[in-house]
C-alpha cells in the first residue's frame, strides 16, 4: 500500500496505454498490477464476454478487435461453489476484496471533492 500514489489516482494514462481509460499507479508512475485469487463472473451486469468476440466469420474488423478490451466482474473465492480450492486462497481472496473497499476508501477521502 505504501507504493501507491494517494493523490491524482486514478488517472488517465493517454500516451502511456494509448486510450482514455483510468488506471491505478504506483508513487512511481507505474500501472499498478495486483496478483490475486478470484473468480471471473461472465453474467454480471457489468460484463462484455458475448460469444461473437470468438466468432471469425462474423463480419467484423478483426484489427479492430485486436484492439478490443474484455469488461468482466470478479468475486472472491466462495469455499461452497469452489469445494476443491484450498483454504488459504479463499481467506486470500476475501482478505484483498475487503482491502480493496478500505484503500478505495482511502484514496477517495484524498480526493477533492467534484460538484
Amino acid at each position: 500500500m505504501k507504493k501507491i500514489a494517494l493523490k491524482n489516482n486514478p488517472r488517465p494514462l493517454c500516451k502511456l496505454m494509448h486510450d482514455s481509460v483510468h488506471y491505478w499507479v504506483t508513487t512511481t508512475n507505474q500501472v499498478l498490477h495486483v496478483k490475486f485469487p478470484a473468480k471471473v463472473d461472465c453474467t454480471g451486469q457489468y460484463e462484455h464476454l458475448g460469444p461473437y468476440f470468438n466468432m471469425t466469420s462474423t463480419g467484423l474488423d478483426i484489427q479492430a478487435l485486436q484492439k478490443a478490451r474484455a469488461q468482466f466482474e470478479l468475486m472472491a473465492v466462495d469455499d461452497k461453489a469452489d469445494k476443491n480450492c484450498p483454504s488459504t486462497a479463499i481467506a486470500c481472496s476475501h482478505s484483498f476484496f475487503a482491502a480493496v473497499f478500505i484503500f478505495f476508501d482511502k484514496v477517495e477521502s484524498c480526493q477533492p471533492c467534484e460538484l
